[in-house]
């Protein structure tokens, strides 16, 4: 029984670890001849931000919910992904194939009923996708395979891009997933709305045709606005280095500091652009302005490898892998219950459920082949 209610408590854990409200973070995705990248503002009360390198040919089984299957799979490919809460637990990443997903609140997702997919939470229903898949459409056909549990408590919606230059808005509405591939109706811009009423919002503004003039700053420091500042950001792209532009429309639609006295650290965490050509990720942080790059093929992913990670804050410009350390059960318990107590409050989350959460993905072993999908 207590086995049973560890399972039951841990899943819980795991989706009440992003019911956060993430405000107002933005993505976008951007190409331009040889050049394509996909931006994202990560914003949020605190930073505590780890980068972590996910080896391929990882046997895994989806965290526990209660009446669900949990999905299984082998990782055919490694990637790097960012997290405040640990392994498994991404907000976004990038594979080794340039295949990238990142996570943006969106109050009205409804995910589907139990049926006969087995499920995952919804933070790791993004490192499944980096685990199996190199582009977009797979990504979006993989809806037949694994759904996201009704049971999780966050509602998402997610940016993802490929390094054959497409992308799509993922939502899941009314109990089903709402896929928007290569749709350019709003410059390729997201943030907390529903894809189709942010293009109903941006009619009004002057670069869709509209009276009102563009949104140079925020006023009201809602989606709409961010939106509507984004993608006039866009549309003045006139040649150039495209990071350099896109770090530009980051700063932007950056978060609205100070306007909540009770989240004075409150901002835009971590500001990132993911090169989709070149498999890099280039980002800087709330504490530290520099850019730092991170060079996919720098890392190995093979399953020996030791599972490695960094604070965000402590990488070198050129991030590599004597940067990094192993990320242990230990260490991983530690960024678990350091995030728990920064959110929830000091000792709220029981130890036993924090360390029943980490446990759960220490008993991953590696495959001596790759297999894609539900094993």
């Amino acid at each position: 029984m207590m086995n049973l209610m560890t399972k039951r408590m841990s899943g819980l854990l795991l989706s009440l670890l992003i019911g956060w409200q993430v405000n107002a973070c933005t993505s976008f995705f951007l190409h331009k001849g040889d050049q394509m990248i996909m931006g994202r503002n990560y914003d949020f009360d605190f930073g505590d931000g780890w980068m972590i390198v996910n080896p391929k040919g990882l046997q895994k089984t989806a965290v526990h919910y209660p009446n669900e299957v949990s999905a299984k799979w082998t990782a055919k490919y490694g990637s790097i992904t960012f997290s405040q809460v640990g392994r498994e637990g991404p907000t976004e990443g990038m594979n080794e194939e340039g295949l990238v997903i990142a996570c943006l609140m969106l109050p009205g997702s409804q995910y589907p009923a139990v049926d006969n997919r087995p499920m995952t939470d919804e933070l790791q229903w993004m490192q499944y996708q980096l685990d199996n898949y190199t582009t977009v459409e797979e990504v979006i056909a993989s809806d037949k395979l694994i759904r996201i549990t009704s049971q999780a408590f966050t509602k998402l919606h997610y940016m993802v891009a490929d390094a054959k230059g497409n992308f799509a808005v993922i939502e899941f509405l009314n109990g089903k997933m709402v896929a928007h591939l290569n749709d350019y109706r709003t410059k390729g811009f997201i943030c907390n709305d529903t894809f189709e009423k942010s293009v109903a919002d941006m009619q009004k503004y002057n670069t869709y045709g509209g009276t009102q003039a563009d949104l140079t700053k925020y006023q009201k420091f809602n989606p709409e606005e961010a939106v509507s500042i984004g993608s006039s950001s866009i549309a003045k792209y006139d040649g150039g280095d495209l990071e350099q532009f896109g770090f530009e429309i980051l700063e932007n639609v950056k978060a609205l500091e100070g306007w909540n006295p009770n989240k004075p650290q409150y901002g835009s965490q971590w500001s990132v652009i993911y090169d989709l050509k070149n498999k890099s990720i280039a980002f800087k942080t709330r504490e530290n302005r520099t850019v730092k790059k991170i060079r996919l093929k720098d890392f190995d992913y093979t399953c020996s490898a030791t599972v490695k990670a960094k604070k965000l804050n402590d990488l070198g410009l050129i991030a590599g892998p004597s940067d990094l350390s192993a990320i242990t059960n230990e260490l991983n318990l530690t960024i678990l219950r350091t995030f728990c107590n920064r959110w929830f409050g000091p000792g709220i989350m029981p130890e036993y459920i924090l360390k029943s959460s980490s446990d759960l993905i220490y008993k991953y072993s590696c495959s001596d082949k790759l297999v894609s999908g539900n094993d």
